[in-house]
């Protein structure tokens, strides 16, 4: 019987994970993002405008649900909130430090997530009665959450919270005036630091754009991420050659420094795809962050155009943030990541410029049939090494670098 018992389980456990792996984009429907406007760093305020608490909202188990974690004088409580398909519902489970717990269930409609529970068995005067909580976007960016206890008929009986979500102030300094690169004289350079409350961390960025057009409020983004730096720091700043190019042309250009000189250093030995991954969800989270502050700050841009470019390691987060975040990005294009295997989809758009000397791990790089089936475009270069792919690259090899990316941007 055990024996029979330890088949079953195996097959259960392969089955899984197949399915696992096969399954590219497991939570990418557009009803998994209709509770997104809720996420972020919150301070709380009632009606009369006096704060009441803060809220921290994250995304969790690669963007399937969405985390609370409320914080007040003297209570703490945690939501857990997901799509259910099967249904085609939302439902949120909520526990507090005071022995709370809500089981609600409804759906988005017009602008707000509306959530029900059952209705209660105690009679409240004359009427059975259900909570009802309501979260509502504003036009300013504020979030308004309404909880009422209403009757049987729908019938507000009492208001039990009403408050205000507005985001934490942000703390972004400019660390430099801004600048002129030395390759290409119109384009101006500015550098700062965003600040990531939920995570607590630091992101350091460069802003490229052309002078001539940098009030153009219709120009398409791209982020870039650098190869490793060994926590060095300043690498976002070490592709100018390629950036201060793309800017040139109008394009809206973010370098993003990953790694602060308190990170854990990258491990070189072992299984890359297993030690190698929580720094790759790390710059994926750094460049979501990075998408959703320039949709904050500059909305004018093309945020449904985004190109993420990313060199070696920088390149694995690339390849990785579309598979982690689905639908937020239209294409990508890595210079020569080995480790993180490449999107097998025809959305994003997939492209790789591939080095002369060092090969990817097996399965990063999609077969013959693969590349024809979703139309991702490889290309090796004989003239650039891996190292050579900042601005360690000559003349010949930047231009190299700068026609193929040209190249795969107007494909």
């Amino acid at each position: 019987m055990k024996s029979h018992l330890i088949i079953i389980l195996s097959i259960f456990a392969f089955s899984s994970t197949t399915a696992q792996n096969n399954q590219k984009c497991t939570c990418c429907q557009k009803e998994y993002r209709q509770f997104d406007f809720w996420l972020g760093e919150w301070e709380v305020f009632n009606q009369k405008g006096i704060k009441i608490g803060e809220n921290r909202i994250v995304q969790i188990q690669d963007s399937c649900g969405i985390q609370e974690n409320w914080t007040s004088a003297a209570q703490t409580g945690t939501s857990y909130n997901y799509y259910k398909p099967s249904d085609s519902s939302w439902h949120q489970i909520y526990l507090d430090n005071q022995g709370t717990i809500l089981e609600l269930q409804g759906h988005y409609q017009n602008g707000t997530m509306v959530l029900k529970s059952k209705p209660v068995q105690i009679k409240l005067g004359k009427y059975t009665y259900q909570n009802r909580i309501s979260w509502t976007q504003n036009t300013d960016g504020t979030v308004r959450q309404k909880w009422d206890i209403i009757s049987s008929n729908d019938s507000i009986l009492q208001v039990a919270f009403d408050g205000i979500y507005k985001r934490f102030p942000k703390k972004q300094s400019t660390v430099n005036n801004p600048f002129f690169s030395k390759t290409e004289p119109n384009v101006l350079i500015d550098t700062m630091n965003l600040y990531d409350h939920v995570r607590q961390r630091k992101i350091p960025i460069a802003i490229y754009q052309n002078k001539a057009t940098q009030n153009n409020n219709i120009q398409k983004v791209i982020i870039l991420s650098h190869g490793y730096g060994q926590n060095k720091g300043g690498d976002y700043l070490q592709y100018d050659y390629l950036t201060s190019f793309l800017a040139s042309k109008g394009y809206f250009v973010v370098s993003v420094q990953h790694e602060l000189k308190s990170d854990s250093l990258l491990p070189l030995n072992g299984n890359p795809q297993i030690l190698r991954r929580p720094f790759w969800d790390r710059g994926a989270d750094n460049i979501l962050f990075v998408i959703n502050e320039l949709k904050r700050n500059y909305p004018g841009l093309k945020i449904d155009q985004i190109t993420l470019i990313g060199h070696s390691n920088g390149g694995d987060m690339t390849a990785l943030f579309p598979q982690k975040y689905p639908n937020i990005v239209d294409k990508i294009i890595t210079l020569d990541n080995r480790r993180m295997a490449l999107p097998r989809t025809k959305q994003p758009k997939i492209f790789s410029l591939r080095s002369s000397d060092q090969p990817a791990d097996e399965g990063v790089l999609p077969t013959e049939k693969e590349i024809k089936k979703f139309g991702i475009t490889i290309i090796k270069s004989h003239n650039i090494t891996h190292n050579e792919m900042d601005d360690s690259g000559n003349n010949a090899q930047r231009k190299e670098i700068q026609k193929y990316v040209l190249m795969f941007l107007r494909d």
